[in-house]
């Protein structure tokens, strides 16, 4: 049997400023993937993580607010899935694989001002 992978959410309303925080969260929990929403990050502007992969999608204009990432342990197998930016939903996607297969993995950001409906996710 596949051993379980500990994965959590986060609303960081800004990583970078708790980029310590998130560090020992990740620690102190053991965890192997955090999904991540309202980031800030731009192409310019994330962080980094010791023995941890950094995917991100940022804003369409990159501009600091309303993105993803996801951060994975680098010792599991996965691949980057591609980013989806749109006015109303953000998405950085993984899948990551095991001896039973592959899943994919989302960390989304809604704009709560858009009334997003179940087709908008598809």
């Amino acid at each position: 049997m596949a051993p379980l992978l500990k994965n959590a959410v986060w609303n960081a309303n800004g990583s970078c400023q708790y980029a310590q925080e998130i560090k020992l969260f990740l620690e102190i929990l053991h965890l192997h993937i955090l999904l991540v929403s309202e980031t800030h990050f731009t192409e310019r502007s994330y962080m980094n993580i010791p023995n941890n992969n950094l995917y991100h999608t940022t804003h369409p204009v990159e501009t600091a607010h309303r993105s993803t990432a996801i951060i994975i342990r680098r010792n599991l197998k996965h691949h980057v899935r591609a980013e989806y930016k749109q006015a109303n939903i953000k998405a950085s996607s993984i899948s990551v694989k095991d001896n039973i297969g592959e899943t994919t993995v989302s960390a989304i950001y809604c704009l709560p001002k858009h009334k997003n409906k179940y087709k908008d996710y598809d």
